[in-house]
């Protein structure tokens, strides 16, 4: 398992992204 920084804000906007990680990744994961 490789090392991935979380991003907590959108670096372009600033808002906040951490709560859509874990649906992030769920989604890299299916394909």
């Amino acid at each position: 398992m490789s090392l991935v920084i979380i991003p907590i804000r959108c670096f372009a906007c600033g808002k906040p992204v951490a709560h859509l990680w874990e649906k992030f990744k769920e989604e890299v994961a299916k394909g």
